[in-house]
């Protein structure tokens, strides 16, 4: 996905893995609201958020749903997020990609 938004030019593009920040279960003391952050990884992923205008995220889904580490590190955050355009691209041996009311696996 990288590869085909910096081809198409009209993006600035920076690949973001939540794997470098080291997100524990969510373990800021405040409601992300209050953005009073005490935890330096919280920090980074916030500056990180910020700085950006839109978000693609590509991630395995697990049991028709966003894995455990993506959900953690949205609910992490709240005002970073405001009036920012995101969009999903999930993959799965048997289910990426499916809504969960329907059967994809026939």
């Amino acid at each position: 996905m990288e590869e085909i938004a910096r081809a198409d030019g009209r993006f600035e593009v920076e690949l973001v893995d939540l794997a470098d920040f080291h997100l524990p279960v969510f373990d800021e003391p405040a409601h992300p609201r209050l953005q009073k952050y005490e935890h330096e990884h919280t920090k980074r992923w916030a500056k990180s958020v910020e700085s950006a205008d839109a978000f693609l995220f590509v991630a395995p889904e697990y049991d028709y749903f966003p894995n455990a580490a993506l959900v953690n590190a949205l609910q992490y955050l709240s005002v970073e997020w405001a009036h920012k355009v995101a969009g999903i691209v999930s993959y799965g041996g048997a289910s990426g990609g499916c809504a969960p009311l329907r059967n994809c696996g026939s």
